[in-house]
């Protein structure tokens, strides 16, 4: 086991580190993150479009158009590292060093692990 003093608290870096901030006062890193998050709304907003397409309720045109026309509102955003299983959950990838959601306002760290 390794440890590392974190805060005055020593810790084990292969065990994961959770934590929750506010989303107005994050690093400067966290834009990074951002920029490559899994936007979940986006998703679903496109499985749906996806059901009316192969339902005949609308066709491709209008698929793209509603496609391009998406605006995130209250969405979840899942940064850092996932997989996704069969059944089409995420879930933070093991062997990566992090894995964190945003929503609203706020950011929870499910995993942080240091790799030395």
């Amino acid at each position: 086991m390794t440890t590392k003093n974190v805060y005055g608290k020593w810790m084990d870096t292969e065990q994961p580190v959770t934590g929750v901030t506010n989303g107005n006062h994050v690093p400067e890193w966290f834009n990074d993150e951002f920029y490559n998050a899994i936007d979940l709304g986006f998703i679903e907003y496109e499985n749906e479009l996806l059901d009316q397409l192969e339902q005949g309720l609308i066709d491709d045109d209008t698929f793209q158009y509603e496609r391009d026309c998406y605006e995130p509102c209250n969405t979840t955003y899942l940064l850092g590292d996932w997989l996704i299983d069969d059944n089409g959950k995420y879930y933070p990838d093991p062997d990566e060093d992090d894995s964190m959601f945003f929503a609203g306002v706020y950011v929870e760290e499910l995993k942080e692990k240091e790799n030395d």
